[in-house]
């Protein structure tokens, strides 16, 4: 076996065994000289970021026992962090998903929602695009086949738009139009399934704002007839 190089089975790669010390009998395979002179050479040097997203996505799907968990834990208690290092994390956190079955308070939820309204006010956290965005014909990334559409009909109509123009604070949350049409004074919101959260953020905003809401029935109206987009507008703005 070359110095160095490792095996993992097929059960290792779906994470079907946990990492413990045990591991090193038949599922992880590595030479003992060929590991030595791995820890010889990463000591005292800095991992490149190709090394360290490598080492990332191969770590992937690999169960940690607890013993482990408490061991790392351990290892980074009492380490200084830079406010550099601690910005980095936040913003990382921010966007990902909550684990299964955690729970968050009522405390965590306040500080988490005026944290991001801090990001956004200050232009430290920008709106990501998805990996599958769509181009409109005036070369204007969206979000969905359907804000394609919508956004393609209004530039073959004339109608000068602005997508995702402004993220506007309402009580203890944020809301995204997706478009706003300048000529109208008027937003536009296109939205294929309604959830409680959206309700709440649409009925709040259309207190002080012009907004018309696209949904299921109205888009396949203006699929039928895509006329019926301008008497929309004519009639919410």
């Amino acid at each position: 076996m070359p110095k160095g190089v490792y095996i993992r089975t097929k059960e290792m790669m779906t994470g079907k065994y946990p990492r413990t010390k045990e591991m090193g009998t038949g599922k992880y395979l590595r030479t003992v000289k060929g590991n030595r002179n791995m820890g010889l050479a990463k000591k005292g040097k800095p991992l490149s970021e190709k090394h360290c997203r490598a080492i990332s996505l191969g770590r992937k799907g690999i169960i940690f026992s607890e013993e482990h968990k408490k061991n790392i834990s351990k290892a980074f208690k009492g380490v200084p962090l830079s406010e550099e290092r601690k910005r980095k994390i936040s913003l990382s956190l921010l966007g990902r998903q909550l684990c299964l079955g955690y729970k968050w308070t009522d405390e965590q939820k306040e500080k988490l929602s005026m944290t991001r309204k801090k990001l956004f006010r200050n232009g430290e956290l920008e709106v990501s695009f998805p990996n599958n965005w769509y181009l409109t014909i005036s070369g204007i990334k969206v979000r969905s086949p359907w804000e394609k559409e919508i956004c393609d009909l209004l530039t073959n109509f004339g109608i000068k738009y602005e997508y995702e123009k402004q993220r506007f604070i309402l009580d203890h949350t944020t809301y995204l139009p997706d478009l706003y049409l300048p000529e109208y004074d008027l937003w536009i919101e296109i939205k294929g399934r309604m959830d409680k959260d959206s309700i709440k953020k649409i009925e709040l905003f259309s207190k002080d704002y012009s907004l018309l809401v696209i949904g299921g029935e109205k888009y396949r109206e203006i699929q039928n007839t895509p006329e019926s987009l301008l008497h929309l507008i004519q009639g919410a703005s």
